[in-house]
């Protein structure tokens, strides 16, 4: 019971955005536990929906998910296109992304012609966690990727900068 007491109360702190991402996110597990209270609260919000639609061929949207006072803790972005789709998560904790999570599925393809088929669909799957701006982890699949790969640091910075620049479109 106290430990139910305990997350609601943190999680209601960061959803009113009392607490900084340096505060409350020093771990792994502290970003597990933020990841569910952001998923626990865009369930209680109906998202803006923002078309994207220069991105893809197929189209796309974004789902933005706001508190009453306009605190950004969520993005889910569609991308579609004839040969497959990607998705991007961007959860958010005073306004820095804390997790993103990535799936990239490839038809076997183009989904018009008749030799499509679904389950022939290959899907890949990143997840991307920072603490006090840095990346800190990067699996892609079941593989860990180490820091020290050059395309790291890459990941990293293209990872903050579109996930700020969300941010500033959506004011």
């Amino acid at each position: 019971m106290k430990r139910t007491f305990f997350y609601a109360v943190w999680g209601a702190a960061i959803s009113l955005g009392v607490l900084n991402a340096s505060d409350s996110l020093e771990s792994i597990a502290d970003i597990r536990v933020a990841y569910a209270k952001v998923n626990k609260l865009a369930s209680s919000i109906t998202p803006e929906v923002v078309p994207v639609n220069d991105q893809s061929s197929e189209g796309g949207e974004a789902k933005i998910y706001k508190t009453k006072e306009g605190a950004v803790h969520l993005i889910r972005e569609l991308l579609m296109g004839e040969t497959g789709k990607w998705q991007r998560e961007i959860y958010y904790a005073n306004k820095e992304p804390f997790f993103i999570f990535e799936v990239t599925s490839r038809y076997n393809v183009p989904m018009y012609l008749p030799q499509f088929d679904v389950k022939k669909t290959e899907r890949t799957e990143d997840r991307y966690y920072f603490l006090h701006g840095k990346m800190v982890r990067w699996l892609h699949g079941k593989e860990s990727i180490k820091s020290v790969d050059p395309t790291f640091a890459k990941k990293e910075r293209i990872l903050l900068e579109e996930a700020r620049e969300w941010l500033k479109r959506v004011k």
